[in-house]
């Protein structure tokens, strides 16, 4: 059990680290003032959510992340859009998808190099 929490707890880290620079940065020109803690709130809430669907249903990470960061995109750029009313539409889709895509590349491959010294 301690074991899933650390993990559901690294992975949020991980992804919030990896995300903060291209939506704080694509969203910059935002009057939002709330925005980091909006990201922080969503990306926790997202990513454990995502992690922990994948431990407690034992899938295999590989094959249900990409599936799973579908959604999570999807649900993210809902949320931005709600709150975020001054930056357009495609402005929230594009810098969603960056930061989504930049976290899943740069986390498998982090993931990976932290299992082959485990």
């Amino acid at each position: 059990m301690f074991e899933s929490i650390t993990y559901l707890g690294f992975f949020a880290l991980l992804t919030i680290v990896l995300e903060a620079f291209p939506i704080l940065y694509g969203f910059r020109n935002t009057s939002y003032k709330l925005l980091p803690l909006i990201f922080v709130s969503i990306n926790i809430v997202t990513n454990v959510i995502l992690n922990a669907l994948i431990i407690y249903f034992q899938l295999d990470y590989g094959a249900a992340i990409v599936g799973m960061e579908v959604v999570v995109f999807i649900v993210e750029a809902a949320v931005y859009r709600f709150f975020i009313s001054d930056l357009s539409l495609r402005r929230i889709l594009v810098v969603t998808y960056i930061a989504n895509t930049f976290s899943f590349i740069a986390g498998m491959g982090i993931v990976d190099l932290i299992a082959k010294f485990l």
